[in-house]
């Protein structure tokens, strides 16, 4: 198998942030976590990995919680009103989303570059 560079930050936020959007809009938006173990994979170390995976996740929900204020201003004032946590709540549990995925993603790769290299034991 063919080796290749691991991305920058910038590289691997666009591919995380596209990947997320992209599975928020099919409904299922568990599925962003598979956008956290790309990323991870991709990233050229951790420290990168998880600033792009953080930044990624909360620009992605901050274009969908735009996206339906503009379709349905009422709905999103009424649920802002209901829950007035409701945004911090939002917040930290994608961060911890994200770093989750990322990490996730990151260190599954670390241990199979590993063992592919033969520094650890099988």
């Amino acid at each position: 198998m063919e080796e290749f560079e691991k991305l920058d930050l910038v590289s691997t936020f666009l591919i995380i942030f596209s990947l997320a959007t992209l599975f928020q809009v099919t409904g299922v938006w568990q599925l962003i976590v598979i956008a956290g173990f790309f990323g991870g994979y991709l990233a050229k170390d951790y420290k990168t990995a998880t600033l792009a995976g953080v930044l990624a996740f909360l620009s992605s929900w901050l274009l969908l919680f735009i996206a339906l204020n503009l379709s349905t201003p009422a709905n999103m004032a009424l649920a802002f009103s209901f829950f007035s946590l409701f945004f911090v709540i939002g917040i930290v549990l994608t961060i911890v989303l994200a770093l989750a995925s990322v990490s996730v993603g990151y260190f599954l790769t670390a241990i199979y570059e590993e063992r592919k290299s033969g520094k650890v034991r099988p």
